[in-house]
């Protein structure tokens, strides 16, 4: 079965953090991911430009924020900030949702504006009371969550999934692996019972539990 190519308008995106204190952590990460991204897809990239403009948007907000990075194929692009989510409560509630896209779509790999079939996943688990979507392969594969990289612990060691097996190199994701504090391992939904972790570069790490479906 052919992979689905990206829609004309489709944008490539990065979504982070700022405080005032601390700046953007991680930035080079996202920024990296950007270009990489733009650099397998087409797009045009002046990655010095996006970071002298998040600077320039930063430098006289004194509020943490939400900020996001929107590129276009031609390399326009834009800077939004906007109010940083509240903490989720932990544990956070999660559930399984099985997620039909072939491992090698683009839209996995890359953080893209197409980003409908995760959003049907989360009001799917919505509906059931959980406020993450678990995604698991018709093979019985976890993935990652909608907006979440997910991880169980073993010993003093993370493990999450292997990007081979159709996820988004999410930015928390490499540092935590950069550090040796998390490894990629294959994760089977019987590995998630005794626990496991979900999170993002704007969220941090939160400890989630899986809830039954309704």
């Amino acid at each position: 079965m052919p992979l689905p190519a990206l829609a004309p308008d489709t944008m490539l995106i990065e979504t982070m953090g700022y405080d005032p204190q601390k700046g953007v952590p991680m930035i080079e990460f996202h920024l990296e991911r950007l270009k990489e991204s733009a650099s397998e897809l087409g797009f045009e990239c002046d990655r010095h430009a996006i970071r002298n403009e998040v600077q320039a948007v930063c430098f006289t907000h004194r509020e943490p924020a939400r900020l996001k990075i929107e590129l276009q194929r031609t390399g326009r692009f834009a800077i939004r900030l906007g109010r940083r989510p509240a903490p989720m409560a932990e544990p956070v509630p999660v559930s399984l949702v099985t997620l039909d896209v072939q491992p090698g779509d683009p839209r996995l790999r890359h953080k893209t504006s197409e980003r409908d079939f995760y959003d049907a996943a989360r009001r799917q688990a919505a509906a059931r009371g959980a406020e993450e979507a678990i995604l698991v392969r018709p093979d019985g594969m976890v993935t990652e969550g909608s907006f979440t990289s997910v991880f169980v612990e073993r010993g003093d060691m993370l493990l999450t999934p292997p990007l081979g097996l159709g996820l988004l190199p999410g930015v928390l994701r490499r540092s935590l692996i950069e550090d040796e504090r998390a490894k990629e391992a294959e994760l089977r939904v019987e590995d998630l019972d005794e626990g496991l972790m979900i999170g993002n570069s704007l969220r941090g790490l939160m400890r989630a539990r899986l809830i039954a479906p309704a």
